[in-house]
């Protein structure tokens, strides 16, 4: 694994995109352990992230990533609908963090 550290906010943000996808990906197709894999590594990115200063606008999505974690790992919604938050947000994150970073 890449020293987040090291990273500097827009790749954290990008990578965290990456993530969601998978998430989506992985939730549609019942595999929960592969998604809880990429939760976890989502929560890593986002406690670091969270250290850091970054656009306002990007804080809603950001924050939104906290929600999916959440309900993959207590499997509380049905698996379109939160495929359907982790790739809405993942690309709206992408879409802003190119132009706001």
């Amino acid at each position: 694994m890449v020293d987040l550290k090291t990273l500097d906010t827009k790749s954290l943000i990008l990578d965290m995109t990456t993530n969601l996808s998978r998430v989506g990906t992985f939730v549609l197709d019942e595999n929960y352990e592969k998604a809880t894999y990429f939760v976890n590594e989502l929560e890593k990115y986002k406690k670091e992230l969270d250290t850091r200063e970054y656009d306002e606008r990007l804080k809603i999505w950001v924050e939104k990533v906290n929600d999916i974690v959440k309900n993959v790992k207590e499997k509380k919604m049905e698996s379109k609908y939160i495929a359907d938050d982790s790739f809405s947000s993942g690309i709206i994150l992408q879409n802003r963090a190119i132009y706001l970073l």
